[in-house]
């Protein structure tokens, strides 16, 4: 009997021995997917993040050029402008003197009329 009693003692041991390796092995397979998952997610979130960060530098380099463009016509409008400015000033300077060289060619011409 006391034989008996042992292999019983042993096989019940052995029995919660297995029991307690199941659960260990269960429990350090569910860490292990949860891990797995955890480590899924965080690589997917990096991907958004790096796909939202390359839209942004694309879409912060492509306000920087739509600025630029915007100064240089604002720019290059004001320079007309002025450019038209300036050019109607010379026209009607240029119109001033050509008036004032006929007059003077008129002056001459009826001065050496009335000498002859």
């Amino acid at each position: 009997m006391p034989l008996r009693e042992e292999l019983e003692r042993k096989r019940d041991t052995l029995i919660k021995v297995n029991k307690t390796k199941d659960k260990y092995q269960l429990f350090r397979q569910c860490c292990i997917r949860y891990s797995d998952l955890k480590y899924r997610a965080l690589m997917l979130w990096k991907e958004n993040v790096e796909y939202h960060n390359q839209t942004m530098k694309r879409v912060k380099l492509r306000l920087i050029e739509l600025h630029k463009r915007n100064i240089s016509y604002a720019f290059f409008h004001w320079k007309e402008n002025t450019d038209k400015k300036h050019m109607v000033e010379l026209v009607t300077f240029t119109e001033d003197l050509m008036n004032e060289n006929q007059e003077l060619e008129n002056t001459l011409q009826a001065c050496k009329r009335q000498k002859t």
